[in-house]
């Protein structure tokens, strides 16, 4: 595990107190190797591996950015968080630029919308969280 210092002070174990390294180690394989989900920890992560700035989108709040460090290195990722979007629980969502469809006239196998009639990103994620909020 590479960086265990920049996480370890923000991971606590079911007693409160901060996590050991080898605490830490079974935390990430639990990640690694289970469905359990991610978050602001493992977004951090992702952008120090991938070396680009993730930008969160949230309701009724400006927008989390991580990884600024990497903005040189190219555009963000963009995703949205909805705090009660599914009735899973928290969640987030990868969003795209429009640019980055290929309108190809043809509908997914849900008959759900053609590729290209997306919208911006911040539109998307601004819709997709006033949806949420109404939940």
């Amino acid at each position: 595990m590479s960086h265990p210092d920049d996480f370890l002070p923000f991971l606590t174990n079911e007693s409160g107190d901060m996590m050991t390294e080898d605490e830490l180690q079974k935390y990430c394989d639990t990640m690694e190797k289970t469905a359990a989900w991610g978050g602001q920890h493992e977004i951090r992560a992702l952008s120090s591996y991938l070396e680009l700035p993730i930008n969160v989108f949230l309701a009724n709040s400006a927008p989390l950015r991580t990884g600024e460090e990497f903005a040189q290195n190219g555009a963000p990722l963009v995703l949205s968080y909805h705090l009660h979007l599914y009735a899973l629980g928290a969640h987030y969502n990868s969003l795209r630029p429009a640019s980055s469809f290929v309108d190809d006239g043809e509908s997914d196998e849900d008959g759900d919308a053609k590729a290209g009639e997306s919208v911006d990103a911040q539109e998307r994620a601004a819709v997709a969280l006033d949806n949420a909020e109404a939940v």
